[in-house]
């Protein structure tokens, strides 16, 4: 069966610069006991699958590329932002070996130089027919891993290759020219020591950047995620909970000023090893020294635009300023098309405002809604280091400070613009 739904926004678009996503398959046949897939209800827990027609996608990329724009989504392709291949779903899971979805679809993507980030946890594309195919498109490759002690891994990870052979795969990938990223996601807690080792690893490797994320706990009682993570980690909620870690949708996070020194620790490695360092943690992502979110998509692909009407661009743009304040300037782009059909509940705003006024207008009143808020979920508040000054500038919107002892690293700001 055709996967209706294999290219889409996702509802990260009010933060992120790379909201595009492809998955190849509805499903993954991987068993990652954290997926947060599974953790936030973005496929169930089935052994059935869709497939993507590849077909389509061509014809919409041919239709895009004549200027034959139909929806928000063909805006976003037109103005080359990448799309995340994987973004739901491993591309790579053994489904792959029969269907080769994956490596039709890459031959299209190539075909028409799209810019592209691969999420995979699979060493499959370092083979033939896929290297060809990566060597001669533009493609970044974020190979996933858990990161901590071997035991842990092992632990959380099922079905998966080993860290050793997506080293080996980083390897042949990088010989070909082919960038590639590891994405330390999850981080276990307590075991940074042996991600420094990792990272110290990767480079060896030819990997080029890092990205980083510690481990959200799913915590619904019926998952079976939190009944295997439970039994393999019995104290890892009592710890959690110990660290005051709140809970966000289905998930509990550990609180951003018991992450920072991990993540500092990490950044600082990654740099001696002449790496790219990623904060994949949502309220850090305004630290990092480029433009596309935690991946540094914009140090690798070659014609790609990032989306940057969002409160992370917003920020981004203000980070060495005594004042931060609500600021989309006209020129910003934002699509003329409405995107609140591809937002969930959480991320949409007011219902009734959105069917008042023009799409510009009401993703404009999203972001201030969100600007606002008196919660800390999706504003500036929730951003590292990001103060709220108690006051409100001439139009009504809040304005924030940077705290200049907490965000002690100058020159992550050297390339911000």
């Amino acid at each position: 069966m055709d996967y209706k739904y294999y290219l889409a926004l996702t509802s990260q678009l009010p933060f992120c610069s790379v909201p595009l996503r492809i998955d190849t398959y509805s499903n993954c046949q991987f068993s990652c006991s954290y997926c947060f897939s599974k953790a936030r209800g973005g496929a169930p827990l089935t052994k059935s699958n869709q497939e993507i027609a590849p077909a389509q996608l061509e014809k919409r990329l041919s239709q895009v590329s004549q200027g034959r724009i139909s929806g928000a989504v063909d805006e976003f392709l037109a103005r080359r932002i990448p799309v995340q291949l994987g973004g739901m779903n491993d591309p790579f899971s053994p489904w792959e070996k029969e269907g080769r979805k994956t490596l039709e679809t890459l031959k299209i993507l190539r075909d028409y130089q799209y810019p592209t980030l691969i999420s995979t946890k699979n060493t499959m594309l370092a083979e033939e027919p896929y290297l060809e195919v990566l060597a001669t498109g533009n493609f970044l490759v974020r190979i996933s891993i858990t990161a901590g002690y071997s035991e842990s891994r092992a632990a959380l990870e099922k079905g998966v290759p080993s860290w050793e052979d997506r080293l080996r795969a980083a390897g042949a990938l990088s010989s070909m020219g082919i960038p590639v990223s590891f994405r330390f996601q999850p981080i276990i807690f307590g075991e940074e020591d042996a991600v420094t080792g990792m990272i110290r690893l990767a480079s060896t490797s030819g990997v080029r950047h890092i990205s980083a994320e510690y481990l959200k706990l799913p915590i619904e009682k019926t998952s079976r995620q939190i009944t295997y993570l439970s039994r393999s980690f019995p104290h890892m909620i009592d710890t959690y909970r110990k660290l005051n870690a709140r809970q966000v949708g289905r998930e509990l996070v550990l609180p951003s000023p018991i992450k920072a020194p991990g993540l500092f620790q990490l950044r600082e490695e990654a740099i001696s090893q002449k790496m790219v360092f990623g904060f994949a943690e949502n309220e850090f992502l305004h630290l990092n020294s480029f433009h596309s979110c935690c991946n540094a998509a914009d140090k690798f692909l070659k014609d790609a635009n990032f989306f940057s009407s969002n409160i992370l661009g917003i920020l981004k743009r203000q980070m060495a300023a005594d004042e931060i304040r609500f600021d989309l300037p006209d020129s910003s782009w934002v699509p003329t098309f409405s995107v609140f059909s591809h937002l969930n509940s959480r991320s949409r705003g007011s219902a009734n405002y959105a069917a008042r006024h023009s799409p510009r207008e009401r993703w404009v009143k999203l972001l201030q809604d969100k600007w606002n808020s008196e919660t800390e979920r999706g504003g500036p508040s929730n951003f590292w280091g990001i103060s709220d000054l108690g006051k409100v500038d001439s139009d009504g919107n809040k304005t924030f400070s940077v705290d200049r002892n907490i965000i002690r690293h100058d020159a992550m700001l050297h390339d911000i613009s």
